[in-house]
């Protein structure tokens, strides 16, 4: 079984990504919300915070993304 983890943003100021606010909002209208195993946050104010990391293991520039 495979483990989805998605990694959101939130800005400078404490407040949620658009973007990430609605792929968030996508995926519950879905129903696909209950597969998502993780959830991790990128915070601007953290640059080594989890999200952070997995960003820079991946190459990742933009959020949100996932790992599956």
């Amino acid at each position: 079984m495979q483990k989805i983890t998605m990694v959101k943003k939130v800005i400078g100021d404490g407040s949620p990504c658009r973007k990430c606010a609605r792929a968030e909002e996508m995926l519950r209208a879905r129903g696909a919300w209950e597969r998502i195993d993780e959830v991790l946050v990128f915070r601007e104010s953290e640059p080594d915070g989890d999200g952070a990391q997995l960003a820079r293991r991946y190459g990742v520039t933009s959020a949100p993304f996932f790992v599956i």
